[in-house]
Parts: C-alpha cells; structure tokens; sequence
C-alpha cells in the first residue's frame, strides 16, 4: 500500500553538504556524495513493488540536490523520481515546518507524496497537494492554532528520578527514564 524513503540526508543538508565541499577541496571525497543515489534501489523497490503511495521525507534541500543517474548524468533527484516512476504516479515535493502541523519543534522537511490511485491522481490535480493544511502557526488565527511549546506538549508529566523503582510513570508506560 504504501513506501515511506528516507534516504540518508548528509549528502544533502547544508551543514553535510558544507563538509563535504570542504572535504573535496582538500582532495579527500569526491564531488558528489554517493550516499545521494541510494534513491535508485529505493526506486527499484517502488517499480517492483508499485505501492499506491510513496512518501520521501528528508531535508529541504534534497530539492535541490544533483545526482549521477545510470547514463552518468548529473540530474535533480526530484527529477529523477518522476523519471523513474513515470506518469502513473502524481504528487511533488513541498517542504513543511513539523510546527505547523502541531509538532513542538520546528523542523523544517521536504516531503515528496505520489500516488498511482485514481482518487490521489485527481485529488492532487485539483488540489496541487496531498497535504492537510496546516493546523498551527506562529499566531493564533481562525484557521490555525498557536505553535506549541515542548513544555506545553509533556510539561504536564511526572517528574521522573533516575533511580531504580522511582523511574517509570505507572499511568504511562512510555513515560520512563
């Protein structure tokens, strides 16, 4: 039904990206991060497997990021999704704040949602997305919430000691040093 790729993010976000350059001026690395085509397998599981959605989260930048494709050509990794998959499935990046949707912590992500179903290919024609709209902002608003605080989301916990016995919250599990 679904795929979810995350492909490895240092070859793409900028402080990765940063290193690298630096690293390639001194001659230790090549140009590009060879950990930036494990997209290819990725996409070779999709072809196989044709679920009907994929979801690639990763940095923002992964937009904007070049790769060798298998002719050793530098292409757009987005570019080279809607390659490799073709016209059967539809969607497109669009990068989004975890704040926005309710998540106490601003992390900014590209997230890339395709379908191959009839109803996700005509939502997506008609709507140009597949995201929900936001729920929170940085103000209030009639349409959204206020960002939330990570004090906000679990200041209302337990206290927690360390110590064997008193480490764990009984009335929640997951709550535990």
């Amino acid at each position: 039904f679904l795929i979810l790729a995350t492909p490895p993010c240092q070859g793409m976000s900028p402080n990765g990206m940063g290193k690298m350059l630096n690293d390639y001026r001194r001659g230790l690395r090549p140009k590009f991060d060879e950990r930036n085509r494990l997209i290819i397998p990725a996409l070779n599981i999709i072809k196989a497997l044709r679920p009907k959605w994929v979801i690639f989260e990763n940095v923002a930048n992964m937009g904007n990021t070049l790769i060798y494709n298998e002719n050793d050509e530098l292409v757009n990794i987005i570019d080279y999704i809607h390659y490799a998959l073709g016209e059967e499935y539809s969607g497109g990046p669009q990068v989004i704040d975890c704040a926005d949707y309710g998540v106490p912590e601003h992390r900014i992500r590209l997230l890339t949602v395709l379908s191959r179903t009839k109803a996700g290919n005509e939502y997506y024609s008609k709507h140009k997305t597949y995201l929900p709209p936001a729920t929170h902002a940085q103000e209030a608003s009639l349409f959204a919430k206020k960002w939330i605080s990570l004090r906000e989301a679990i200041g209302g916990l337990p206290t927690l000691r360390a110590e064997k016995g008193k480490n764990i919250d009984k009335s929640n599990p997951l709550h535990k040093v």
